[in-house]
């Protein structure tokens, strides 16, 4: 009896797994995941890290971020589909018109086996090597922000790539960083004199420019798919994250960092216009957001800010969710901890610029400037105030007084007279 129990156990729980299994493999049809993808164990070559829907920019499936996917498709990745590039649109931006793999290094004066060192999709090439110097800074707020620094040739391959394709390319009229003729100033002068400003903050802003995102950007450009993931692969790079390599040396209490994903790391030339271009849809779905709530929106990197009158104020509970879900849609997540709502009875900055009725520098940071320079005066030298050790400090004294004078003249006049009797 007991083994006739035991036997329809194990008939059930066969069935139950059977079906559980077909939901599976039905449910990974539909999203174009191969169903072997969940027998094996996520770290396996060949495998994504996520079991969601990763699409590109034409609705086809990406390779994973480390999966070579710079030559031919193989059975792996057969369906990967190979769309053509548009020179006409290239054309129209100024840009290089190249087709193939083979052009891409007669533009970029590299041979295939240097292209192999530099790119290293799977890190087969040179194991244990890096193009990149890294390390870590610590942030205001806790934590550590990973700057990878490309070495020289790296760095001249990405530069060429940056002036000769991405500096051509059309940014939104919102975006403030990284762009020619926008600072901090322009981003801030938009919000002048309004009722309430709303500041938010994008987490890991470049952490989220992943290498899909960025095959997406050259195709949105007009190059083919063969020609983006080349390129991609120039312009990004997976971190070593463990132990992180700090200035003074290794730093044993950040072994255990999670590793990233294949991104456009922070320190690399191309990686600030690949974020601006990566949240290009984003700023248009922020600024109709914001035209609807007669709101004006401006963007500096991952500093959003949104500014208006009664009317902003009055549809702020029906603002910030719409806000929050393009955000979430677009594949970046806010740093609530960096929220900030501020109004005229208070001091209304905008990335370090008052804007209550004027722009105007801050008053810490010109009485800082004034104590240095006070300081100098009596000690008879200007070198005994530099704590940093800067190499010219009077030049970057210089470049901070001419900041101030900007934002305030008089107060700058004050400070270049009393500089120029030291």
């Amino acid at each position: 009896m007991q083994t006739i129990l035991a036997m329809g156990c194990w008939g059930w729980g066969l069935l139950i797994a059977g079906v559980i299994y077909l939901g599976i493999f039905l449910w990974s049809r539909s999203l174009k995941i191969p169903p072997w993808l969940f027998l094996r164990p996520l770290d396996t070559p060949g495998t994504w890290r996520s079991l969601g829907k990763r699409v590109g920019d034409a609705g086809y499936p990406l390779p994973h971020p480390n999966q070579d996917a710079l030559f031919k498709p193989s059975p792996r990745n057969r369906k990967i589909r190979q769309l053509p590039g548009d020179a006409g649109r290239l054309k129209s931006f100024g840009m290089p018109v190249l087709n193939s793999t083979d052009e891409v290094l007669r533009w970029l004066g590299l041979d295939f086996r240097a292209f192999l060192a530099l790119a290293d999709p799977t890190n087969r090439i040179r194991p244990g090597k890096s193009n990149y110097i890294e390390w870590s800074v610590p942030k205001k707020r806790g934590g550590l922000r990973i700057i990878c620094s490309p070495k020289p040739r790296m760095k001249s391959v990405q530069r060429k790539i940056k002036e000769g394709i991405l500096d051509r390319a059309p940014v939104h009229g919102a975006a403030h960083g990284f762009v020619r003729d926008r600072s901090i100033v322009t981003n801030a002068s938009a919000h002048v004199g309004k009722s309430l400003i709303l500041n938010l903050d994008l987490r890991n802003f470049f952490e989220h420019v992943r290498y899909p995102k960025v095959v997406g950007i050259f195709r949105w450009l007009g190059y083919n798919s063969e020609v983006s993931r080349c390129l991609a692969q120039l312009c990004t790079y997976q971190p070593n994250l463990g132990p992180v390599n700090m200035k003074g040396g290794v730093d044993d209490s950040v072994k255990f960092v999670w590793r990233a994903f294949r991104h456009a790391v922070q320190g690399a030339p191309t990686s600030p216009v690949l974020a601006n271009l990566a949240v290009h849809r984003m700023d248009r779905r922020l600024s109709g957001a914001a035209k609807r709530f007669d709101a004006t929106y401006t963007r500096y990197a991952d500093d959003l800010t949104f500014s208006g009158d009664e009317p902003f104020k009055r549809g702020m509970i029906r603002f910030l969710p719409i806000v929050k879900l393009i955000i979430r849609e677009e594949g970046f997540s806010m740093n609530y901890r960096k929220t900030r709502f501020m109004r005229p009875g208070e001091r209304q900055e905008v990335t370090g610029v008052i804007v209550n009725e004027k722009t105007n520098a801050r008053r810490e940071d010109y009485d800082r400037l004034k104590a240095i320079i006070h300081n100098a005066r009596k000690t008879g030298t200007l070198e005994s105030q530099n704590r940093n050790q800067h190499p010219d400090f009077r030049s970057h004294l210089l470049g901070r007084v001419g900041h101030i004078t900007r934002l305030n003249p008089s107060r700058g006049e004050k400070l270049l007279d009393a500089m120029r009797n030291l």
